[in-house]
């Protein structure tokens, strides 16, 4: 059986895929495959891929019609026979060492699932982020005192939440045997969250998983990002749904009510986006049609019962101050706030 199963989505990513492939192909650990789905490219990225498949047999390549990269990842999921699966986003590119030593984590404490730290790129500089969690063998409950539950949201005394970065399939190894015998897919019909409540529902069915310390994975922050525009009815539309997603899976696991208050406080967390999103100078509604829309937002029982159960002060005198205007439903005000 081949190790490692190697899987990338591609789309519209030429500048990028051949950083992101160098870096695949070069590996130190030999025994992989290397997934390539081309998901409709309308650029020069199918043909990057083809050149790159002459060069090394691993490869294989997909090539479908557009359809968003959970459904990318999906199509590789089923097509892959290594005994561990990797995803790598085709802008972001590993260290040589990557699949070497996350392989060697897993296989020397016969775990599931390994995660390690990784380093954000941008333009001026590399950022080393460490996901800080004071275990690195877990097993059973562990995993979800310490991983599980924690990639919510923060705990109250934490300033940011960090692992909120790690909620991408990246970086990791997962055992297929896991994801084949409970069917966990990327939700296709997620906009956000996607990824992040495909790591959850893989977490829960583990026994063993262990963090790795190195930094292997050069994630490229990206300024045309989804989280980075402006997003219609965002709340609505978005958000929302993740937080219905999120809700099913923990009730369902019997985690429901050791994770309320991180569900809250993720609830809120996206109102406050959805907020600043409405503000945005990109949205070209007209005022009242932006008021209506904080409106709906003030009166969703999901957002006021997440208000009356998270501690307001935990946001910054800006965000403080909206939460407080929203509890009392002043959505004119909010919107005066939104675009300050």
């Amino acid at each position: 059986m081949i190790k490692v199963s190697i899987i990338i989505p591609i789309y519209n990513v030429e500048a990028y895929l051949r950083k992101c492939l160098d870096s695949v192909i070069k590996q130190t650990f030999k025994d992989i495959e290397i997934i390539l789905i081309n998901d409709g490219s309308s650029d020069n990225s199918l043909n990057i891929c083809k050149e790159y498949s002459n060069k090394d047999k691993r490869i294989k390549i997909i090539d479908k019609r557009n359809e968003g990269v959970s459904k990318a990842r999906n199509v590789g999921l089923l097509c892959a026979r290594g005994e561990y699966i990797s995803f790598v986003d085709s802008d972001d590119w590993i260290e040589l060492n990557m699949i070497e030593e996350l392989y060697n984590s897993v296989s020397s404490n016969n775990a599931e699932f390994c995660m390690s730290n990784y380093i954000r790129e941008n333009e001026s500089k590399s950022q080393y982020v460490d996901a800080n969690i004071e275990l690195k063998k877990l097993q059973d409950n562990e995993i979800k005192e310490y991983l599980l539950i924690p990639l919510i949201e923060r705990e109250n005394n934490q300033k940011e939440h960090i692992l909120a970065s790690f909620r991408g399939p990246w970086g990791k190894l997962f055992k297929r045997d896991i994801i084949e015998k409970y069917n966990i897919k990327f939700k296709k019909d997620l906009i956000v969250g996607e990824d992040f409540i495909f790591n959850l529902e893989f977490l829960v069915y583990i026994n063993k998983a262990v963090i790795n310390e190195g930094f292997y994975y050069h994630y490229l922050t990206n300024s045309n990002s989804i989280t980075m525009k402006y997003k219609k009815d965002c709340w609505r539309l978005i958000y929302r749904n993740t937080i219905l997603y999120l809700e099913d899976f923990l009730k369902k696991n019997n985690l429901y009510l050791e994770a309320k208050d991180k569900v809250n406080k993720l609830i809120i967390k996206y109102f406050l986006m959805s907020v600043i999103n409405e503000g945005s100078k990109d949205n070209i509604k007209i005022k009242v049609e932006k008021i209506n829309t904080i409106k709906e937002m003030c009166e969703d029982k999901i957002i006021m019962d997440a208000l009356e159960s998270v501690d307001l002060n935990l946001y910054g005198k800006k965000n403080n101050f909206i939460l407080f205007l929203a509890k009392y439903r002043l959505k004119y005000l909010i919107y005066i706030f939104s675009v300050m």
